[in-house]
């Protein structure tokens, strides 16, 4: 999102989000990417992490942009 106010951490980390590395981050955002401010508890349960893979999925379209009304 280009006005959103990123996180040093998260701005210079060059992510590319693969579903291993969504992973990652619903387990242990503040582990997986030392510094963000984004915090949550982390979602260890996999059905839980399938599940919101594949909302993220549907609300994407094949280049990897966001689908809008």
């Amino acid at each position: 999102m280009p006005d959103y106010d990123y996180s040093v951490a998260l701005a210079a980390s060059g992510i590319v989000w693969t579903p291993a590395a969504l992973r990652a981050w619903m387990e242990d955002n503040d582990g997986f990417m030392p510094g963000t401010r984004m915090r949550h508890v982390g979602i260890t349960d996999r059905t839980v992490q399938d599940f919101i893979l594949a909302y993220l999925a549907h609300i994407t379209t094949r280049d990897g942009s966001a689908i809008t009304k």
